[in-house]
């Protein structure tokens, strides 16, 4: 690859990526009214600002149908289903456009992933900034069958309502059918106390008996409810990093995950019998690992008055 200032840089693989701009020049030319970023602007029928002329795809901005807000339009799905409902539109059928998601899946060599709705970066350049986060691992199907793997899930919320603003979604299988049905969650205006009562196929070749959807609900509600408290470790003043029992409960033989370190090492099997080894005269942070070791460490030691928060580094997630 040659840089502009004529450095080569060797490389085996190169992305480009070029993001999207709106071909605006013929709307811009008649007068029809454009967005900020160069969009047209459309109502819920797809009419734009000039009586008799329509517009959809990746050239307009319509409405979230997540915040009410105004976004792109720049997806292929979308831009089909709006080709559809505007033919029936304009044959004189009562139907509007209700708004955009944004639902894209990509492969990337062995892996999955995808995106639901907002991004922490696009509710922020938004203004919206009261949701809160979870990252949780569940597997793609029943741990106890062949080739089970962890699925990365990440999902947005509101702090008050439980309103679903987002989600985002890695791994190697089922992570197309999370999305799909989280972006059906979104389109009938379930929040995340639906989640745990949300019914999927179950069988251990294709889901665990509680889907990873069930899982990021009751997660989700643990956030909300306070049950447990997580906190990334740049959060942490230079007293609580210096005084803190930062615990790992990880069984014997298990590898470390993350880059903290801990100052205590006591297994979750044997946390019950040891509690006279954790002192009680300041805060515990349990650093984080996938699966339910943290949640349960929690909730023993809060069970028997400790004050206890789950830590994250900056590289696991929210």
């Amino acid at each position: 690859m040659v840089l502009a200032d004529g450095q080569h840089l060797p490389t085996d693989m190169l992305i480009v990526v070029t993001g999207v701009r709106p071909n605006n020049e013929l709307a811009a030319s008649a007068g029809i009214k454009l967005a900020a970023n160069g969009h047209v602007v459309v109502d819920d029928h797809l009419a734009t600002s000039v009586e008799n002329i329509y517009a959809i795809g990746d050239v307009i901005e319509t409405t979230s149908l997540i915040t009410g807000l105004p976004t792109p339009s720049v997806l292929s799905s979308p831009a089909n289903r709006q080709g559809h409902l505007l033919a029936d539109i304009l044959t004189g059928a009562p139907l509007t456009y209700n708004g955009f998601i944004g639902v894209s899946v990509v492969k990337i060599f062995d892996l999955t992933a995808s995106c639901v709705g907002y991004t922490e970066q696009t509710l922020k350049a938004a203004g919206i900034t009261d949701y809160e986060t979870l990252f949780v691992t569940p597997f793609d199907h029943a741990f106890f069958y062949p080739n089970a793997q962890r699925l990365n899930i990440k999902l947005i919320f509101d702090k008050a309502t439980g309103k679903i603003y987002g989600g985002q979604f890695v791994g190697h299988s089922g992570v197309d059918k999370r999305a799909a049905e989280l972006s059906v969650a979104i389109t009938g205006g379930l929040t995340v106390h639906d989640l745990p009562s949300m019914e999927f196929p179950y069988s251990p070749p294709y889901a665990a008996s509680r889907d990873a959807l069930n899982i990021v609900g009751y997660v989700a509600l643990n956030k909300l409810n306070q049950t447990e408290t997580v906190v990334n470790y740049s959060d942490l003043t230079q007293e609580e990093r210096e005084t803190g029992i930062f615990l790992d409960v990880r069984e014997a033989g298990k590898p470390a995950y993350g880059t903290l370190r801990a100052n205590l090492h006591v297994p979750l099997s044997e946390l019950r019998d040891r509690l006279a080894d954790i002192p009680k005269d300041r805060p515990v942070y349990i650093l984080y690992r996938p699966g339910l070791a943290p949640y349960n460490a929690t909730t023993i030691l809060m069970g028997n008055g400790y004050q206890v928060v789950v830590v994250k580094s900056a590289e696991q997630g929210g």
